[in-house]
C-alpha cells in the first residue's frame, strides 16, 4: 500500500503539481479517517455483543508493514509516553512556545478582526466594493454628493446595486431623558446591497427613498435594542423621539451587524430622505456641490473591478458639467474591496498591523529556537536509547519521523496555549477606552480562523525547528554511543547549539531596537510643541439640535451654560469650538485675500485652499494661545456685526507682504470678513503636520449647533466631569448626559499608533530578551556540565578560579558578540520600514543603536556569569575521580 501510494503521489505531482498532490490527499484522508472509524465502530459493536477477542499482545513499536495511520498512532503513543517521563521539560517547552505563539496569535487575532474578517451577516462579501471619487491624475478625493449618487445608481450597468450612507449623531428618547446615539442615514437599498436580513420587522422600502422628510422610520441595531429597549420583542411599530420628532421603529438589524465600518458602534439606521431633518442641511439632497456621502456597490457576477470602474468613470464624466468647479476636477473613480475601513485608511492600517505582526513573529522565532535548543540538549541524554533502537533495526528515517512527532506535539500544545493567551490579551485590549470622536468597538477575540492560524503556525514551526535536533540526534555511530553512554560524554562544542543561541541573541536585539525606536518616537511626539496648553482643561461634545433645539434656543443654552460654569469654584475660562484641536479633525475651504494675487501653483481658480477652525470668545484664553497682534473674538462679534476672522502668524507672514494684515478683507463663500487679530502658530490636526497658514472664524457668525465645550480650571480637570454633567442637566434634564474627558486624554489620539506600537514592542521585546537570555543561560550551563572533567583537569594542573571564570564567560560572551553583530546588521536593514511611524526619529538613531546592544550585553553577561561561577567552584579532586 505504501508503494502504491508513493507511486500515486509521484504521478499526481508530475502531472498536476501542488494541486494534484492536494487533490490526492483530499481523497486519501477521508478514506483513512473513514476506515479508522469503521474499524473502531466494528470493534465497539463486537465488544457490546461480547464477541471481542482479546489480542494476545499489544505491540509497542511500529513495523515496516504498518499503514501510515498505524505508524502515526504508534508515534503519538510513544511521544506521550516520553513526554510524561519528562514532565518538567514538557511543561517548560510548552510554556515557552505558548508565550511566543500567544504574541503572534494576539496580533493576528487583531488583524483578523480589523482587516481579514468579512463583514458579518453580509452575503458574498467578495462582490462588494468601496466606491471613491478621485482625481483623474492625482491622489485627491472628495465625498460624493447625493445627485452624483443618483446618477451612478440609475445608470451603472455593471452593478447589482449601489448604496449610499453617512454618519449622523442623534438623540433618541422614549419620553424621558434622551440618549446620545450614533447612527447612519442610508439609502433604501443599503441592506439589500449588503444582502442582510432583519432580525425583527423589516428594513427600508423603495417608497421611503423618494420623498424628503415623508417617512420618519428607524431600524435599530441589536445592541441598542437590547440596551435601550430591553430586547422587547414587540418593539416594531413603537414610536420613539429622534431629535425631538416622532419616528416609528420598523425593524431590528441582525445581532452581529454594526454597519459597514464595524469598529464604529452604530445604534440605528434611518432613511437618507430624512437627512435634512437630522442636521444635514436643506441642500444635502439637491446640491451637486455638497459632498457628504459614502458609496459602495455589489458587482454583478463575472464583472471585474476594472470593468465596473470604467463604467462609473464614464458616468462621472458625463455629468461633470452639472457640477461646480471643485467637483469637475474630481473626474475619476476608484474601487477597492469593502474592508470595514475607509478606502484611504485601509492601506495605512494594514501596514501598521503587518509591522506589529512581523515584530511578534520575532518572539515566536526566539521561543522556537529556545525549544529547539532544549530538544537538542535532550537528545544528548537519549543517545543510548537511539543507539539501542538502531541496533534493533530501526532506520534513521523512522527515528527522525518519531522525533519530529514529539516536536510537533510540543508545538501544537504550545499553540493551544497561545490561543488561550490571545483570548486573555484580546479581552484586555477590547476593554481599553480609546479617545475618539466616534464610539469605537472592536471584537478582537480569536475565532476559528485564528485557531487554524495558530495550529498551522505551530505545525510549521514544530517541523522547522524540530528537524535539526532530530537529524543531530540520529547522526551517530550506535556502537560508539553504546560504549560511551554517560551524560558527560560527547562533543565539547556543538555548532548547531551555539548557532541557535546566536540566532536568539540577534533576533532579540532586533526586537529590542524596534521597541527602542518606537519609545523614542513616542517621547519625541510628547515633546512636540503644540502651540497651546491642554493641561487643566476638560472637554465634552455637545449638540442640543439633536434634542430639538432651534438656533435661538441653542444659542441661549450655550450662553447660559457658560455663565453657570464660570461661576463654579476654580473655573477660569469657558469656550466652544466646532472641532477639537489635535484630534485628527480638520476642515478646509477656499478664500481670496484683498491685495494678494496668488501664484497659479498655490491656487485653484484664483482662490487659496486654507484650513480653518470655528471658535467662540475666550477660546485662545482657554488654551493659552498668545495674541500677537490685534484682538481676539468678543461676544459682540455676533451674527448682526460685521464679519471678522483671526489668522495665525504663518498666514500673516505669507499673505501680508511684510505689512500688518489687520484690517485686510478675506472673501469666503460670498462673505467679506475683516482680519481683526493674529495669534501664535500651533498644531491643529496632527503632531507631524507642517507649519501652515490657518484662520479662525467666529462661531457666532458661522453657526453650527454641534460644538465642543472647553472648561479651564485651576485644579484637576477630571474632577470637573460631574460638575459639567450636573450643570447641563440642571438647565435641561431631558438632554443626554455629556461624556466629559480631559483635553490631555482627547488629544492623546494623535499619538495612538506610536503608543500602541511602543507598548506592544516593549512587551514583546522584554519577552524576547527573557527567552533569549534563558536560552543563553541554558546553553552555557549545559556546556559547563559537559566540561566538568576538563575543568577539573585544568584546575589540577594549576588553573585558578579566575581562569575558569574567564574561560566560561569568554565562551558565552563570544556567542553574544556574534549575535549582537548580526542583530545590528538586521536592524540597519529592517528598521527603515518603520520610518513613517517614527515622528522624525532616525531609524538608525544613535542612542538606540548604542544603548540597546550595551544593555543586552550586560544582561547576557549576567546570564553567563551564573554557570561560570558554578564552574569556577568545581572541586578538581571530585572531577578527576570521575575520569
Amino acid at each position: 500500500m505504501r508503494e502504491l501510494f508513493r507511486d500515486r503521489w509521484r504521478d499526481a505531482r508530475r502531472l498536476r503539481g501542488t494541486r494534484g498532490v492536494a487533490g490526492l490527499w483530499s481523497g486519501v484522508l477521508p478514506d483513512l479517517v473513514g476506515s479508522a472509524v469503521r474499524e473502531h465502530g466494528s470493534r465497539l459493536h463486537e465488544w457490546f455483543n461480547g464477541q471481542l477477542i482479546p489480542q494476545p499482545t499489544t505491540r509497542s513499536v511500529a513495523t515496516s508493514g504498518d499503514s501510515m495511520f498505524e505508524t502515526l498512532r504508534y508515534d503519538l503513543r510513544h511521544t506521550f509516553r516520553m513526554l510524561r517521563k519528562s514532565p518538567t521539560f514538557t511543561v517548560v517547552a510548552v510554556l515557552v512556545i505558548a508565550l511566543g505563539s500567544g504574541a503572534v496569535t494576539t496580533i493576528f487575532s487583531a488583524a483578523n478582526a480589523l482587516i481579514l474578517r468579512p463583514l458579518p451577516q453580509v452575503a458574498e462579501p467578495a462582490r462588494l466594493v468601496d466606491i471613491t471619487r478621485t482625481e483623474e491624475h492625482g491622489s485627491g478625493s472628495m465625498s460624493p454628493s447625493y445627485p452624483f449618487y443618483t446618477h451612478v445608481r440609475e445608470e451603472a450597468r455593471t452593478f447589482d446595486g449601489i448604496a449610499a450612507w453617512a454618519m449622523v449623531q442623534l438623540t433618541v428618547s422614549t419620553g424621558g431623558q434622551g440618549t446620545a446615539t450614533f447612527a447612519n442615514v442610508v439609502s433604501a437599498n443599503y441592506f439589500t446591497v449588503l444582502g442582510i436580513r432583519p432580525q425583527l420587522g423589516r428594513f427600508f422600502v423603495a417608497d421611503e427613498d423618494r420623498t424628503p422628510g415623508a417617512h420618519p422610520v428607524i431600524v435599530l441595531s441589536d445592541g441598542f435594542w437590547r440596551r435601550r429597549f430591553g430586547a422587547d420583542q414587540h418593539v416594531v411599530g413603537r414610536s420613539v423621539m429622534v431629535n425631538g420628532s416622532p419616528y416609528t421603529v420598523v425593524g431590528v438589524a441582525p445581532r452581529a451587524f454594526s454597519g459597514v465600518y464595524p469598529v464604529i458602534r452604530t445604534d440605528a439606521w434611518l432613511p437618507l430622505m430624512m437627512a435634512p431633518q437630522l442636521g444635514r442641511g436643506r441642500e444635502a439632497l439637491t446640491s451637486a456641490g455638497s459632498g457628504w456621502l459614502t458609496l459602495f456597490g455589489r458587482l454583478k457576477p463575472d464583472v471585474s473591478v476594472a470593468q465596473a470602474r470604467a463604467d462609473l468613470v464614464t458616468i462621472t464624466k458625463g455629468h461633470l458639467e452639472e457640477e461646480p468647479k471643485d467637483f469637475q476636477q474630481i473626474a475619476s473613480v476608484s474601487l477597492s474591496r469593502l474592508t470595514g475601513f475607509p478606502a484611504d485608511a485601509s492601506g495605512a492600517i494594514f501596514g501598521f498591523i503587518a509591522l506589529l505582526l512581523a515584530i511578534s513573529a520575532l518572539v515566536l522565532a526566539i521561543a522556537s529556537v529556545n525549544v529547539a535548543g532544549m530538544l537538542l540538549a535532550r537528545a544528548t541524554t537519549r543517545k543510548r536509547e537511539m543507539a539501542v533502537r538502531v541496533a534493533l533495526g530501526a532506520g534513521r528515517r523512522r527515528l527522525v519521523g518519531q522525533l519530529l512527532t514529539e516536536s510537533v506535539v510540543l508545538f501544537l500544545a504550545g499553540g493551544v496555549g497561545g490561543v488561550l493567551i490571545a483570548l486573555w490579551t484580546t479581552s484586555l485590549f477590547s476593554r481599553i477606552p480609546l479617545p475618539a470622536e466616534v464610539p469605537l468597538v472592536a471584537d478582537l477575540a480569536p475565532d476559528l480562523r485564528v485557531l487554524a492560524f495558530a495550529l498551522g503556525t505551530s505545525l510549521i514551526t514544530g517541523l522547522l525547528f524540530g528537524i535539526a535536533p532530530a537529524l543531530q540526534s540520529t547522526r551517530q555511530d550506535p556502537a560508539a554511543a553504546m560504549r560511551n553512554d554517560t551524560a558527560g560524554a560527547g562533543s565539547r562544542h556543538s555548532w548547531l547549539r551555539n548557532g541557535l543561541v546566536v540566532g536568539q541573541i540577534a533576533v532579540a536585539l532586533l526586537l529590542l531596537m524596534s521597541a527602542g525606536l518606537f519609545v523614542r518616537a513616542l517621547d519625541r511626539g510628547q515633546r512636540v510643541s503644540t502651540g497651546f496648553e491642554t493641561a487643566h482643561v476638560a472637554t465634552t461634545p455637545l449638540d442640543v439640535e439633536t434634542s430639538g433645539y432651534d438656533e435661538a434656543r441653542a444659542r441661549a443654552f450655550y450662553d447660559e451654560l457658560k455663565l453657570r460654569l464660570l461661576a463654579m469654584p476654580g473655573v477660569t475660562a469657558v469656550s466652544y469650538s466646532r472641532w477639537a484641536p489635535l484630534t485628527g479633525s480638520s476642515a478646509g475651504t477656499r478664500i481670496s485675500i484683498e491685495g494678494y494675487q496668488p501664484d497659479p501653483r498655490e491656487s485653484r481658480g484664483g482662490e487659496l485652499d486654507i484650513n480653518f477652525g470655528t471658535v467662540a470668545p475666550d477660546y485662545f484664553t482657554v488654551f493659552g494661545v498668545p495674541l500677537v497682534e490685534g484682538r481676539a473674538f468678543l461676544a459682540s462679534d455676533n451674527p448682526t456685526a460685521p464679519g471678522v476672522v483671526v489668522v495665525n502668524e504663518a498666514f500673516a507672514k505669507q499673505y501680508g507682504h511684510g505689512t500688518s494684515i489687520i484690517g485686510r478683507t478675506i472673501e469666503y463663500e460670498k462673505h467679506s470678513l475683516s482680519v481683526i487679530g493674529v495669534v501664535r502658530n500651533a498644531k491643529y490636526s496632527s503632531l507631524n503636520e507642517p507649519l501652515r497658514p490657518f484662520l479662525y472664524f467666529a462661531a457666532a457668525q458661522q453657526w453650527r449647533a454641534g460644538t465642543n465645550l472647553y472648561v479651564r480650571t485651576t485644579g484637576d480637570p477630571a474632577a470637573l466631569a460631574p460638575v459639567i454633567r450636573s450643570t447641563v442637566l440642571a438647565i435641561d434634564p431631558l438632554l443626554p448626559a455629556p461624556d466629559v474627558i480631559t483635553m490631555d486624554v482627547a488629544t492623546s489620539i494623535v499619538l495612538l499608533p506610536q503608543r500602541v506600537a511602543a507598548t506592544v514592542t516593549a512587551v514583546l521585546g522584554i519577552l524576547g530578551l527573557v527567552l533569549s537570555v534563558v536560552g543563553l543561560y541554558g546553553v552555557v550551563a549545559y556546556t559547563v556540565s559537559q566540561r566538568t572533567r576538563e575543568i577539573g583537569l585544568r584546575m589540577a594542573l594549576g588553573a585558578d578560579r579566575a581562569n575558569v571564570l574567564r574561560l566560561i564567560l569568554g565562551d558565552g560572551m563570544r556567542l553574544v558578540a556574534i549575535g549582537v553583530a548580526i542583530g545590528m546588521l538586521l536592524a540597519v536593514a529592517a528598521t527603515r520600514v518603520m520610518t513613517k511611524f517614527l515622528f522624525g526619529v532616525s531609524p538608525l538613531d544613535p542612542l538606540v543603536f548604542a544603548l540597546i546592544p550595551i544593555g543586552l550585553g550586560l544582561v547576557a553577561l549576567f546570564a553567563s556569569y551564573l554557570p561560570a561561577r558554578r564552574a569556577a567552584a568545581t572541586d578538581p579532586l571530585e572531577a578527576l575521580r570521575a575520569l
